[in-house]
């Protein structure tokens, strides 16, 4: 086989290969004998039809057609090994007219995976907040351990109050302010928690069971449809008093174990748990600044393909989450929430394009540390997968090695984790005093 380049567009490649008359014509040999055995002819027994009989009945076209089907796909095999191609998608394929006893000819427009350059590591620096533990942060995590474990005690002799916790039903409101007609529902509000919405806070305030009450509010910022009303019918169904427990060696014991008796052991335990959690969200902050540095400084053309993909794939979650959630389509729900298609389709633009740029980016410094999976990340991964599920291990693998989807998203997780930490080892990484944010 001839082959060539004719010309290289971003990431599209155009090749004309040629395949000699001779090669061509053990593959019409070949779908001459496949045709012949499942070839009906009347007259003629299965699998014994003369040549020159299959050929009038079939015609030479639909011979030349099957030969092809065989040849082709080598071909194009070839043509990828030779040419170290990456494809995204499959290849555009022209052939030329085929006359007696000449080559093949085609010509392949193939899309590759588009080339991305990277900045130099070592000139990316990113901030790591880092906390000095105090003994105020102490006291509010011991008191939310406390409200962690604390007992729900319903009361039904007096209304909702600022320490209470009051279940709900709601449901969407018409423009009206009827109900929406959708299935109610439920959740708990914890009225001291400073995340519940004032407009929902304020309305529970001094409600009783039964009662019901409209609220309306203004989507938050950043929402789909900026600043519009949205109101939600609430009945309140139960309000519960929060219990919570007395310090001493039963809560000690409850939240850390047996070898946790006095109250300063407690109190020791809570501080290492705060450190070890701000050093991971320490961690997770850096890491997650550096990516955000190497995508913006990596320079690409997004193949259009991938992103029509990912658009494709956003598109259906949201569609299934919907439909489970909520037991409407999509343009039911954007109608009722007052969002218009064309925003929504823009922000499903925007998602799909950010994932591809950050995958390829990141494959791309995958390739260029070559990063490979091994078995024994594998291992460890399905050992602290069975460990944090509590089953055995070998369930895990066998689950695995039965959905080898999941099993291929594994590795690429595995693999993107390990890449991050190459990034990670030569950036630069300034930690910061964090001790206002971690309070908060």
């Amino acid at each position: 086989m001839r082959s060539e380049i004719l010309s290289q567009e971003k990431n599209f490649v155009t090749i004309r290969a040629e395949v000699g008359s001779e090669h061509f014509r053990e593959k019409v040999e070949e779908a001459y004998t496949e045709l012949g055995k499942k070839a009906q002819i009347k007259g003629f027994r299965k699998g014994h039809v003369p040549r020159r009989v299959l050929e009038l009945h079939l015609g030479k076209d639909a011979v030349h057609s099957e030969a092809l089907e065989k040849l082709v796909p080598d071909i194009i095999d070839e043509l990828v090994k030779q040419y170290e191609l990456d494809l995204i998608d499959r290849p555009k394929v022209e052939m030329e007219p085929i006359e007696a006893d000449g080559p093949v000819t085609m010509t392949c427009i193939f899309e590759n995976r588009p080339r991305v350059e990277l900045p130099d590591l070592t000139e990316l620096e990113v901030e790591k907040p880092v906390v000095a533990i105090t003994g105020e942060m102490i006291d509010h995590a011991v008191e939310r351990v406390r409200e962690a474990h604390a007992e729900r005690v319903p009361v039904s002799e007096r209304p909702a109050a600022e320490t209470d916790i009051v279940e709900i039903e709601y449901t969407l409101s018409s423009d009206n302010g009827s109900e929406s007609g959708e299935t109610p529902q439920t959740a708990a509000v914890d009225l001291t928690q400073s995340d519940a919405r004032k407009e929902v806070r304020d309305a529970l305030l001094g409600a009783n069971p039964g009662d019901e009450v409209l609220v309306e509010m203004t989507r938050e910022p950043g929402s789909d449809v900026g600043e519009d009303i949205v109101g939600f019918n609430i009945r309140v169904k139960q309000i519960f008093e929060k219990k919570l427990p007395e310090m001493g060696k039963d809560l000690y014991q409850k939240v850390f174990g047996d070898e946790v008796e006095t109250e300063e052991a407690f109190r020791e335990k809570v501080s290492e748990r705060i450190q070890r959690q701000m050093e991971q969200e320490g961690r997770t902050i850096s890491q997650r600044k550096a990516i955000d540095e190497l995508v913006n400084r990596a320079e690409l053309d997004l193949p259009e393909t991938l992103i029509a993909r990912a658009e494709a794939n956003i598109s259906r979650d949201i569609e299934e989450k919907i439909q489970k959630e909520y037991g409407k389509t999509v343009d039911e729900y954007l109608a009722e929430a007052g969002i218009k298609e064309e925003k929504h389709k823009s922000d499903i633009r925007e998602s799909a394009t950010e994932r591809v740029r950050r995958s390829l980016v990141l494959e791309a410094l995958a390739d260029d540390q070559s990063v490979e999976v091994v078995n024994e990340d594998i291992d460890r991964e399905i050992a602290s997968m069975a460990a944090s599920m509590g089953l055995e291990k070998e369930r895990i693998q066998q689950y695995l090695l039965g959905d080898q989807d999941r099993l291929g998203d594994l590795i690429a997780r595995i693999r993107t984790d390990k890449t991050i930490e190459k990034l990670m080892a030569a950036v630069t990484v300034r930690e910061v005093d964090a001790k206002a944010e971690a309070e908060e």
